[in-house]
Formats: structure tokens, C-alpha cells, sequence
């Protein structure tokens, strides 16, 4: 029997989550993760593409998405249906930025913390459908398993090990080999395996990508010049 990770957040999500490319409420809103409106897309379509095992359900009522092949100038696609209703949307959707098991997960649980402060992580082999609330079901590959037991190394809000905080910023102690991790408002999104760092840190106002990626690595490196100055 196969072990997922289930995210559970208050709320039931509106299927239009999953087609509407584009339409986010939390523009603007600085108190949010979120961004772009696209995210849910993007970690469907990874999934999908990775061949990881995964279910979505909005209340009682479960979300399913399949695929069906498409010839567009002579290359074949895979296009995902929404509950049998096809859409525009296609496997191949992401980049580098989503070629691995975090990022659909790391969009997954941010929209699920924006929607539900108290939004829990938790191991089962089971799919329970809960009125009043949304639920993802991921199964446990080696890597998703990673992230389970290592959360902290992705969302660092998790993390107890704080050394210092002020407005701008948190420094953490490194438990990671020396690698290099940046987080923007609690979320992993600059990671250096060759750029060794002797802490972690957490930054709030550092511009990110569609992928929740660091844009400009020169802004991880004037924000924390300002973050050791202010040090005590």
C-alpha cells in the first residue's frame, strides 16, 4: 500500500484554481505568499509529467485530472482534462524551476498556508474527503519524503534553530552540508550546492519569479550587507 503526504487546508478550493491561468486575489496583497496565479497549474502539470500518484479534493467532492495526447505542428502533447473538461493547459508546463518533487509541493503548501494559517503536513495511506476543507494527497516518493522530514530546510518558519531576527531579516544555523539556502517570507528559493554559507537565511522583500525563485542574486547580497550591519 502506497504512503502520500496530505496537505490539509480550511476551505474548500474552487476548481477554476486549476484552469484560470492568471487570476490570483492575493496580487498586491504583501501579507501573502502567493503571487502569479499560476502556481496550482504548474504543480499539476508536474505531477502529471513526473508520473507522481497524487488526488485533489474540495470538500467532498474529488478534483480529477487526466491527460489525453494532442498533435500541435507535428509534436505531441499532453493536454489535462479538469473532471473530463479539457483545457489548455499541458504537461510540459514549468521550466527547469519545476523539475523537481519540491516545487509542487512548496506551491501547494504556501497556497495552503495563505488560505489556512494552521494548514497541517501528515503521512497516511488513506484519502479522506472532509467537508469544509481542501485536501492534496501526494504520494511518498523518495524525494517527497525528503521534503516530509526535512521541512526545514524548505520552509524555515519550522525551522528552531533562529540565531537572530529583526525586520530585515533571520539568520539560521546551517544544518544542510554548508549549502547555500535563502528563503523569501519563510519559503526556500535560492538554493547553492557550490556557494558554500555558514547560515541560513530568511528575507521578505527580495523579488522572485513566477517559480517562487530568486530573479536577481545581487538582491540576496544587498539584503544581507543591510541584515549584518544591523546585527547586535
Amino acid at each position: 500500500m502506497k504512503n502520500y503526504l496530505e496537505i490539509k487546508s480550511f476551505g474548500e478550493i474552487d476548481i477554476q484554481a486549476f484552469t484560470l491561468i492568471g487570476a490570483s486575489t492575493k496580487r498586491g496583497n504583501s501579507s501573502m505568499i502567493g503571487m502569479y496565479g499560476s502556481g496550482n497549474k504548474y504543480s499539476i502539470a508536474t505531477l502529471l509529467n513526473q508520473g507522481i500518484d497524487f488526488k485533489v479534493f474540495s470538500g467532498e467532492n474529488e478534483i480529477k485530472f487526466t491527460t489525453k495526447e494532442q498533435t500541435f505542428r507535428d509534436q505531441e502533447f499532453k493536454v489535462i482534462l479538469v473532471n473530463g473538461v479539457e483545457t489548455s493547459l499541458t504537461t510540459t508546463m514549468g521550466g527547469n524551476d519545476w523539475k523537481n518533487a519540491f516545487a509542487p509541493i512548496r506551491e501547494i503548501y504556501s497556497n495552503a498556508l495563505d488560505e489556512d494559517k494552521d494548514a497541517t503536513l501528515t503521512k497516511t495511506d488513506k484519502f479522506i474527503a472532509e467537508k469544509g476543507y481542501t485536501k492534496f494527497y501526494i504520494e511518498l516518493t523518495e524525494d517527497v519524503d525528503h521534503f516530509y522530514k526535512n521541512i526545514h530546510l524548505y520552509f524555515c518558519t519550522t525551522n528552531p534553530k533562529v540565531l537572530y531576527s529583526n525586520a530585515n531579516g533571520s539568520m539560521y544555523s546551517n544544518t544542510d552540508d554548508g549549502n547555500t539556502r535563502v528563503f523569501r517570507k519563510g519559503i526556500l528559493s535560492h538554493y547553492d550546492t557550490k556557494n558554500k554559507a555558514l547560515l541560513h537565511y530568511n528575507l521578505d522583500n527580495i523579488e522572485i519569479n513566477e517559480s517562487r525563485v530568486v530573479k536577481y542574486i545581487w538582491q540576496i547580497n544587498y539584503k544581507l550587507a543591510i541584515l549584518w550591519k544591523s546585527c547586535t
